[in-house]
């Protein structure tokens, strides 16, 4: 059953460890639009089929700033953040 996301929600996928089992790899900022059973997806077509972090926003379900310097941000998925 698919969930549709209508609230803007920021999410990146990441990958823990890595060689020696420190450090992680991580994706920009996407904004979630649909939950599948088998991914999640993204505004921009991207699927996560690994872990996901749910990032709590700004008030308005958006990234903060502190956020976008951090992780990066898909302009595909949040093109009026890209712009500013």
């Amino acid at each position: 059953m698919d969930i549709q996301i209508d609230e803007p929600v920021s999410i990146r996928g990441y990958i823990s460890g890595g060689m020696g089992g420190w450090g992680s790899s991580t994706t920009p900022l996407h904004r979630l639009v649909r939950r599948r059973s088998d991914a999640d997806v993204a505004a921009c077509g991207a699927t996560f089929r690994g872990k996901i972090s749910v990032k709590p926003a700004g008030r308005d379900g958006r990234p903060t700033k502190a956020q976008v310097e951090k992780y990066g941000l898909c302009e595909k998925c949040w093109p009026t953040e890209a712009a500013s």
